[in-house]
């Protein structure tokens, strides 16, 4: 890393704007040099200003979360649009997510689910699962229960948690899907050994209910209790019942196969 790092500077201190990026991205992980994100933001900016969409991103993170530069929402947008036009789907992840919640610019959930379909249709998971709750709750476009659960799905066979737990939640009640418990314990249960707490608590109230599975009360009581130690409020509820009517367990949950492997 320390070798990286040295040929990341000489490519950065001659102007090559990646190489910038590289470096900056070397400075805010610690790698190959002493983790600083001041440096790590200073290069950023270099790399942004000669047009790296890759610099222009993190750049506007670090204006986001005030690493290393002052905090500001404003800049942060810019420089998510730089990079979001430029085509790069980190950026119009970053970019819906500013017009979703009105960062940095006015809310606008027709824009922000715009820039969550340019990043989805590319592959990024986190826009694939963003969409699908767009679609699922009618947030700046109409409601469409067959487009959130395709996203969700989409979302989901990449290992996106959120986009398992929410698959599932459609496979349970039949949203946009048929429904089926078999296939929400597949995902549910996907989400909660990613150790998604939403994911661990579904699951345990399909093994206390026999929802999709063979009904054990001792199996509940261990993802109830996984996703209370995630300070999950609906699993530390559950888990409080199973200790009170005696059927809580402190033996950690069984384990099962891939769930992709799963009919």
């Amino acid at each position: 890393l320390q070798a990286a790092a040295r040929w990341y500077r000489a490519a950065a201190e001659q102007g090559f704007g990646h190489g910038q990026f590289n470096l900056g991205r070397c400075f805010e992980n610690g790698w190959g040099v002493r983790q600083d994100k001041v440096e790590a933001s200073k290069w950023y900016q270099k790399a942004a200003e000669h047009g790296d969409v890759y610099g222009q991103n993190n750049l506007g993170r670090a204006c986001e979360n005030g690493w290393g530069v002052k905090k500001d929402l404003e800049l942060a947008f810019y420089w998510y649009q730089q990079a979001a036009e430029a085509g790069l789907e980190h950026g119009q992840f970053n970019l819906a997510r500013c017009y979703g919640n009105g960062w940095g610019t006015s809310k606008q959930l027709r824009e922000a689910v715009k820039w969550y379909t340019r990043a989805a249709e590319q592959g990024h998971a986190d826009a694939q699962s963003n969409l699908g709750r767009c679609y699922e709750n009618g947030w700046g476009l109409p409601t469409h229960l067959v487009d959130a659960a395709k996203w969700y799905r989409r979302a989901a066979l990449q290992g996106h948690v959120y986009g398992q737990n929410n698959l599932g939640w459609c496979y349970e009640n039949g949203l946009g899907v048929e429904k089926s418990l078999k296939q929400a314990v597949r995902w549910y249960r996907a989400a909660a050994e990613n150790g998604h707490a939403h994911g661990q608590n579904n699951l345990g109230r399909c093994y206390e209910n026999g929802l999709g599975v063979t009904k054990d009360l001792a199996e509940a009581a261990a993802w109830y209790r996984r996703a209370a130690d995630q300070n999950n409020t609906a699993g530390k509820i559950n888990l409080s019942r199973s200790l009170k009517a005696g059927w809580g367990t402190k033996r950690p949950p069984t384990r099962h196969s891939p769930t992709t492997n799963c009919n």
